[in-house]
C-alpha cells in the first residue's frame, strides 16, 4: 500500500480531496510539490511562467539538462504524474483560484504580494518560504492579519545552496500537511544553516524580531510570542555587536546600552555601529547613559592598576539598574575569556554583583571567530574605527584581589539610581569621518600636552592615544566654526604629523 507508512499520522481521505496551489516551481516549489504529491494530495495547481535554465539544475531536481528551454510547469506536471496518482493542473499565469491552500515559493516581493492578496481574498491560508545562501525561512499565514507585519524587503541578488532549498521546500510541505489536517497555526520558522527555530505569530505587536531572516525583511515587526528581554552592554567595538546578535538569535528580545565616558562624538560613532544590527533585530533600541563625571572620579581617586576593574564593576552596576528599569531579565556582555587583563577568570569572577544573570555568549570564542561574525553582520568596518576607551590607566592588574578592589571602591560614592535615571536614546551626528585630508597645512594639537586657544582660519588636527578624545575635541571645535580633524597617535605618526 503506497501510504502505509503514514497511516494514522495524516487523514488520507482529506489529502485525497485537497486542492493545493504552488506558486513558483523552482528550488522551493519542486521539493514541496514532490512531497505533497507523494503524501497523497489529490490535486496540485502548479504555477510558473519560466523555462528551465541550466543554473536551476543545482537544486530543482525535477528537471534535467534535456529540459533546458522547456516550460517548467509542463515538465514538472509530467514528472509528478509519473511519481504519484495526482491530478496536476499547470498554469503560467499567477492565478491561485480554486485552491484551498497556497504555497508561496516565489523569488520576488511583487509576485508574492499578488499571490497573498489573491489567497487572502478567497479566505485561503498561505505557506511562505524563502532561502538565501545557507539560511532560509518558512511562515504560515492562516489569514491576512498574520502577514500584516511583513511590509517589505530589501532586494538583493540571491545565491543559495541547493540542499537549503530542499530543506525549506520540505518544511513547507510539512506545514501544508498540518494545515490540511486541521492543525495549522500561524508561525515563523527560521533556519540559520544549522538549526530550525519556530516562533508562533500572535496578532499583537512586539517591538523586536528574533533575527534577520533570509529575505531580509525591513520596516517590519514580526509578531510572535512575547520573548524574554535582555540588555546588551554596547561599546561599539568588535565584540559587543556580535554578543548582542548571538543572544538575539537564541530567542531573546535585545535592547542595548552604551555607557558614554566622553561625549557626543563617540556616541555618534557607536550609534553608527548599531545601525547595521537593526537589519538583524528590527525594533531594537540603543540607550545611552553619560558617565563622564564618574569616569573622572575613578581616574582621580582609584589607584593605578585597579581602575579598569573598578570601572568595569561600575558599568555592570549601572547596567543592572538600567536593566531593571527596562524590565530586562539579564545583562549581556561581549567578554571573551583572557582577551585582555579585565577578562581573566579572576577579573570576571569579581565583576558580578547585579542580582540578575550576566550572559557572555562570546566567552569561548577567539578574536578571529568574532571578527568573521562581525563581517557577516556588517559591523566590522565601523567597529574597527572605534578604539577602546584608554583614559582610565596605562597598566591594569590581571589578577586583582577582591579585598583590594573593594578598598578602592570604598573611595567612591555613586548613586546608581540617579545615574540610571539619565537614561535616554542614542543620538547620531551628521559628521562622521573627521580624519584630515592627505594634503594640507595643519596645526597638530597633542592633547596630552593640553588644549590651546583655537584661532579661526587655521586648520587643526587633534591627536590622542586612541583617537577618542581627539574626535570629541574636533567635534567641539567644528561647532565653534573651526576646521578641525582627529587622529590617534599611531595614525598621526603614520601620516608624518608626529615623530
Amino acid at each position: 500500500m503506497r501510504h502505509a507508512r503514514q497511516l494514522g499520522l495524516v487523514d488520507q481521505e482529506k489529502l485525497r480531496r485537497a486542492r493545493v496551489a504552488i506558486a513558483g516551481m523552482g528550488g522551493l516549489g519542486v521539493p514541496a510539490a514532490v512531497y505533497l504529491a507523494l503524501a497523497g494530495v489529490g490535486r496540485l495547481i502548479i504555477i510558473d511562467s519560466d523555462a528551465v535554465e541550466e543554473s536551476n539544475l543545482n537544486r530543482q531536481f525535477l528537471y534535467t539538462e534535456k529540459d533546458v528551454g522547456k516550460k517548467k510547469v509542463k515538465v514538472a506536471a509530467e514528472r509528478l504524474r509519473e511519481m504519484a496518482p495526482v491530478e496536476v493542473e499547470a498554469r503560467e499565469e499567477l492565478d491561485v483560484s480554486g485552491a484551498e491552500l497556497v504555497l508561496d515559493c516565489l523569488d520576488n516581493w511583487e509576485s508574492r504580494k499578488k499571490v497573498w492578496e489573491q489567497a487572502f481574498g478567497q479566505g485561503v491560508p498561505v505557506v511562505h518560504g524563502a532561502a538565501d545562501e545557507w539560511s532560509g525561512q518558512v511562515a504560515v499565514f492562516m489569514e491576512e492579519g498574520d502577514a500584516a507585519a511583513f511590509q517589505g524587503k530589501r532586494e538583493k541578488g540571491c545565491r543559495v545552496v541547493g540542499a537549503v532549498t530542499g530543506l525549506i521546500g520540505a518544511r513547507m510541505a510539512i506545514e501544508a500537511l498540518r494545515i490540511l489536517g486541521g492543525e495549522g497555526a500561524p508561525k515563523v520558522v527560521a533556519f540559520d544553516g544549522k538549526n530550525f527555530q519556530e516562533y508562533p505569530i500572535q496578532r499583537r505587536r512586539y517591538s523586536h524580531v528574533l533575527v534577520r531572516f533570509s529575505e531580509i525583511w525591513t520596516k517590519s515587526e514580526v509578531t510572535r510570542k512575547k520573548l524574554e528581554r535582555v540588555l546588551a552592554m554596547f561599546s561599539g567595538g568588535m565584540d559587543s555587536p556580535v554578543a548582542a546578535w548571538m543572544v538575539a538569535r537564541r530567542g531573546a528580545a535585545v535592547d542595548a546600552l552604551f555607557l558614554n565616558p566622553l561625549g557626543e562624538g563617540l556616541e555618534s560613532r557607536v550609534a553608527g555601529v548599531f545601525e547595521p544590527l537593526k537589519e538583524w533585530m528590527p525594533g531594537a533600541r540603543l540607550f545611552v547613559v553619560d558617565i563622564g563625571e564618574e569616569v573622572a572620579q575613578i581616574r582621580e581617586q582609584v589607584e593605578e592598576g585597579f581602575r579598569q576593574v573598578v570601572y568595569k564593576r561600575f558599568m555592570y552596576r549601572v547596567a543592572g539598574e538600567v536593566a531593571r528599569r527596562l524590565g530586562c531579565e539579564a545583562v549581556v556582555t561581549g567578554e571573551s575569556l583572557g582577551q585582555v587583563s579585565s577578562q581573566t577568570l579572576r577579573s570576571i569572577s569579581i565583576l558580578e554583583e547585579l542580582g540578575i544573570p550576566v550572559l557572555r555568549p562570546l566567552i569561548g570564542m577567539d578574536k578571529e571567530e568574532i571578527i568573521a561574525r562581525a563581517k557577516e553582520l556588517g559591523t566590522y568596518g565601523l567597529s574597527a574605527g572605534i578604539s577602546e576607551f584608554c583614559s582610565i590607566e596605562r597598566h591594569s592588574n590581571a589578577n586583582p584581589a577582591l579585598e583590594d578592589v573593594l578598598r578602592e571602591e570604598g573611595k567612591l560614592e555613586f548613586d546608581f539610581r540617579e545615574i540610571s535615571g539619565r537614561l535616554r536614546e542614542a543620538r547620531q551626528l551628521d559628521v562622521k569621518d573627521l580624519r584630515p585630508p592627505a594634503k594640507g597645512r595643519f596645526v597638530v594639537v597633542r592633547l596630552w600636552e593640553g588644549m590651546p586657544e583655537l584661532e579661526p582660519g587655521k586648520k587643526y588636527v587633534f591627536v590622542c592615544q586612541a583617537g577618542n578624545s581627539a574626535y570629541e575635541r574636533a567635534v567641539e571645535a567644528r561647532r565653534k566654526g573651526v576646521e578641525a580633524y582627529a587622529l590617534s597617535r599611531k595614525e598621526a605618526i603614520k601620516r608624518g604629523l608626529l615623530k
